[in-house]
């Protein structure tokens, strides 16, 4: 009979280092049934609990071994309270492996009951948590971009996730989501994702207060806290899609911008390009109603801007210089009966209501960036670009 510490289990990792050999090392309990092993190979330590049931040796898993507090893994010190727990139960009479099998199957009825009635009722789920936070965005465009990425991200790899309650939702359900997006190189957009579903967790909490003492959480959903309220975005992504192109990429796209990718999304490149960066969401839905040509000094007034919190929307007039003239004259041939400068496509013609969408000039960089063969290029980044390439002649970013 040994004695288990720290000492002896590194010893005995070293005796078996290398071979397929296994110890076991095992420590009596005081007044209590059966004792304490570790079973050590070369590549890890298991703890179990050894004990006698109806005349037969049974041993109960602990888990394995780490020298510090690590997730999944268990420390000699957390080794001995979990033994003494499973030997206070063999004391009483009972069998601790039956004891933690009724355990375990308690827990995963009460999960089936639950997801169960979700499957029928709908009610509380978190796929429904997800709708309910779509249907508070006002901007259409950004809905489908929200829609889309958690019908990619979620719905396709984890539909199981959608039927279960909100409030079962932890951390460790959300983590595999964003690890995959992680895995496929696109950081920023496991940033987007995190963001997107701690507000619609916000969005379903509803704390009201009772003399400033009782708090009363949302009937359906259960809710008082955020579970990811205190989970962060990586800072490793947070200036994705701001660097700065070289002045040799800024031409190599503004002269075969057209040819690869026509007349309207060429000049739409191009455009933006021209005006040092604009923000390329609100400049898209600009009407051609809001384009000021012939006035003396040509300008686009810009109405759907992003306004200050708890402050009025502002509009945002845009001077246009001799390049971004240019492109809009060209295109009033092409797309002037056209509500919008730089509208939808529908087969080989155009919607004649409603402006390009994001998806479409990010295809269209893609291409382009693929034709010329240069690194993949994001068209928000001219922002950045035309900032700095304006930094020395003491012309600030508006």
């Amino acid at each position: 009979m040994d004695t288990i510490t720290e000492v002896a289990l590194a010893e005995a990792k070293a005796e078996v280092h290398g071979s397929n050999a296994k110890r076991e090392l095992t420590e009596k309990l005081d007044g209590l049934p059966g004792v304490l092993m570790a079973r050590v190979s070369d590549r890890k330590i298991d703890f179990f609990y050894k004990y006698q049931w109806e005349k037969k040796r049974e041993l109960l898993l602990l888990g394995t071994y780490a020298a510090r507090k690590q997730k999944e893994r268990v420390t000699l010190p957390e080794a001995f309270e979990l033994v003494l727990q499973e030997a206070v139960i063999r004391k009483e009479g009972k069998n601790p492996k039956e004891e933690r099998r009724i355990k375990e199957l308690k827990i995963e009825a009460g999960l089936k009951r639950r997801i169960k009635q979700a499957e029928i009722q709908g009610y509380g789920t978190f796929g429904r948590m997800l709708q309910i936070y779509l249907n508070t965005l006002t901007d259409t465009d950004t809905r489908k971009d929200i829609e889309r990425m958690f019908k990619r991200e979620i719905e396709k790899p984890f539909p199981q996730l959608l039927i279960l309650p909100a409030r079962d939702i932890e951390w460790e359900q959300i983590k595999p989501i964003l690890n995959d997006i992680l895995e496929r190189g696109k950081g920023p957009s496991a940033n987007k994702l995190l963001d997107y579903i701690k507000a619609a967790f916000n969005k379903v909490i509803n704390i009201q207060l009772d003399s400033g003492v009782s708090l009363y959480a949302d009937d359906e959903f259960g809710l008082i806290a955020n579970p990811l309220q205190h989970i962060k975005s990586n800072k490793t992504f947070n200036s994705a899609g701001k660097d700065k192109w070289t002045r040799k990429e800024l031409a190599d796209i503004w002269f075969n911008a057209i040819e690869y990718c026509g007349p309207v999304a060429g000049r739409f490149i191009r455009f933006t390009i021209a005006n040092a960066g604009q923000r390329i969401k609100q400049l898209v839905r600009v009407s051609w109603t809001d384009y000021h040509l012939e006035s003396k000094i040509p300008y686009t007034e810009v109405t759907n801007m992003k306004k200050k919190r708890g402050g009025d929307e502002v509009s945002h007039l845009v001077p246009l210089n001799d390049l971004a003239l240019k492109e809009l004259l060209d295109l009033q041939q092409i797309t002037g009966h056209c509500d919008f400068p730089f509208p939808s496509r529908k087969g080989a013609g155009f919607l004649t209501d409603k402006p390009m969408g994001h998806e479409v000039y990010t295809k269209h960089m893609k291409r382009i960036c693929e034709g010329l063969d240069i690194r993949l290029l994001s068209l928000g980044e001219t922002r950045t670009t035309i900032k700095t390439m304006l930094g020395p002649y003491k012309i600030p970013k508006t």
